[in-house]
């Protein structure tokens, strides 16, 4: 059954609307108003918000409005709403040698991979998703890289480099892929890995995968989040709905906001992990063990 949104939501509709963006946001933060948004399409308790469609921004304009509401009330924790679009170009700064002997120790992470055969590196297509994910993935001691869509070649190249070191001591890159599924997301993973592989020393040694969104999600989600493709024309969609079956008029594109987040976390860390050989409850406590001697040779200078 399609949703239809109402023009104005009443007093009841309203308040379950704050209600389930405030369940939603704790249980599933850190993550975008945007994929809050879709989160509330999907929701079973909001039947009046629908996806957008056509252009229309009706209903992410409604939950973005609600979001800010409730963080401005302090409802809604400000840190639990993600936004990596705008860039900071401060620096850390302290008010004396104590201080930074206090916070020190927090830049030490140790290498988990240092020993594998294999390095997982997780690219992501949007920076706005790299919060979502970030945080997640330093516990298993993986890299998020953005992509944003097509990367250029400069970022490519840099992002080669990183891994390159790696490469030298015969060590695989396995680069695992978040992108939306339509048909520049289905495309933009090959150019970045041939563009990536052109950088290396040994390009037999990077390897992809997709983790997020694929065909079995958009079979899950239906209806509910699916949008046509943007332009039938472009060559990329073309190929898109050839590859996978589809006729120009289905809605069968899925962004990855869409995916829960707690769901797209669990995913990239089953992928990870299934590529570690070892202890890693063992690694994290020997990263502690490491900062604490950190904190007692800076207490000794300070």
């Amino acid at each position: 059954m399609v949703r239809k949104s109402p023009k104005l939501l009443s007093r009841d509709q309203d308040a379950l609307l704050r209600t389930e963006l405030l369940r939603l946001a704790a249980e599933l933060q850190p993550i975008t108003v945007r994929g809050l948004y879709y989160q509330a399409v999907v929701s079973s308790l909001l039947d009046y918000i629908s996806k957008d469609s056509m252009g229309s921004t009706v209903n992410y304009d409604l939950v973005q409005r609600r979001v800010l509401d409730l963080r401005k009330s302090a409802e809604l924790p400000w840190n639990y709403i993600v936004d990596e679009s705008r860039a900071s170009y401060g620096v850390n700064r302290w008010n004396n040698p104590a201080g930074f002997a206090e916070t020190a120790p927090w830049f030490y992470r140790l290498d988990f991979w240092r020993e594998q055969n294999q390095r997982p590196l997780v690219l992501v297509e949007k920076a706005g998703q790299i919060p979502v994910y970030m945080q997640h993935a330093r516990g298993l001691g993986v890299d998020v890289a953005a992509c944003k869509g097509y990367g250029s070649a400069s970022y490519l190249r840099s992002v080669a480099l990183s891994v390159n070191e790696h490469i030298c001591e015969g060590q695989a890159i396995h680069l695992l892929v978040c992108a939306d599924f339509d048909p520049s997301g289905d495309d933009w993973p090959r150019a970045a890995l041939e563009e990536i592989r052109s950088h290396v020393s040994n390009p037999d040694l990077i390897t992809m995968q997709r983790v997020l969104v694929t065909r079995d999600d958009l079979d899950g989600f239906g209806a509910q989040v699916a949008l046509r493709g943007d332009n039938k024309n472009d060559s990329r969609t073309k190929r898109f709905l050839e590859r996978h079956g589809f006729s120009p008029d289905q809605e069968v594109c899925v962004e990855m906001d869409a995916m829960s987040p707690a769901v797209a976390r669990d995913r990239i860390e089953a992928a990870v992990m299934g590529m570690f050989s070892g202890d890693l409850e063992a690694e994290v406590q020997l990263q502690q063990e490491h900062r604490d001697r950190i904190v007692q040779v800076l207490e000794g200078l300070v």
